[in-house]
């Protein structure tokens, strides 16, 4: 999402998390936010663009953050219903609008995953996980949910000379990889216990420079695809 957002002056960015149980976007980025999307679910009557305003978090980065609550109180949980409000909202309001939908398979996923533009689906070079991803874009696929070309598939944590090559990977999931993100835990730890993004802790490392080439090239890909809707539009 920073990425995304120090990569052209201008933009507007809000990440949402719904991971629905302990989400922990707010403690990657040291917040401590006043309301979460229960706030919403529970006066979905009064979602508009200010009372939206009043509930996202804003980082000192420049992005819009929705959290998850912190802990278990009876919240109304989203619905697929809500959550077509809120992202329809959401999508007039910001240029990009990032979903963690953590690893939920429910309605309410799944009605998140149809809405989305682009699925960014996290695998890694293992072969249960790269099973697991073959399976879900299969299913995915078979289900409707989402055309194979709005699929876009990240390996995450990737070190050279392993037991499974990319082409491994390709193979398994029967697709070609999106993008690789290299391996780094000390500077992901040290992101995550800092509270701070990648690009504050590390900024010349390999793994931020992947996360800025990435949101480089998911811009290009918006820009051409609202081309080739334009030039639809005037046919």
């Amino acid at each position: 999402a920073i990425s995304l957002l120090q990569a052209k002056k201008g933009l507007s960015v809000v990440l949402v998390d719904m991971n629905t149980l302990f989400g922990e976007v707010p403690l990657f980025l040291e917040m401590s936010p006043k309301f979460h999307w229960g706030e919403i679910t529970k006066n979905i009557d009064r979602l508009d663009n200010t009372f939206l305003n009043n509930i996202l978090e804003r980082h000192e980065s420049g992005i819009h953050v929705l959290p998850s609550p912190a802990y278990l109180n009876g919240h109304v949980r989203p619905t697929p219903e809500i959550m077509t409000r809120l992202l329809d909202l959401m999508k007039r309001m910001f240029n990009y609008v990032l979903v963690d939908t953590g690893q939920s398979t429910n309605n309410t996923a799944l009605r998140v995953v149809e809405l989305s533009d682009t699925l960014m689906l996290i695998t890694i070079l293992s072969l249960p996980c790269l099973a697991n991803t073959n399976r879900l874009i299969k299913s995915l696929l078979d289900l409707g949910y989402m055309s194979n070309d709005r699929i876009k598939v990240v390996l995450n944590r990737y070190t050279k000379n392993g037991d499974l090559s990319l082409k491994d990977a390709e193979n398994g999931i029967k697709k070609e990889l999106f993008w690789v993100i290299p391996n780094d835990f000390n500077s992901t730890m040290a992101a995550i216990n800092n509270g701070k993004p990648l690009a504050q802790i590390a900024s010349r490392a390999a793994i931020t420079k992947s996360f800025e080439e990435m949101a480089r090239a998911l811009q290009q890909q918006k820009l051409q695809h609202e081309k080739r809707k334009w030039k639809f539009f005037k046919r």
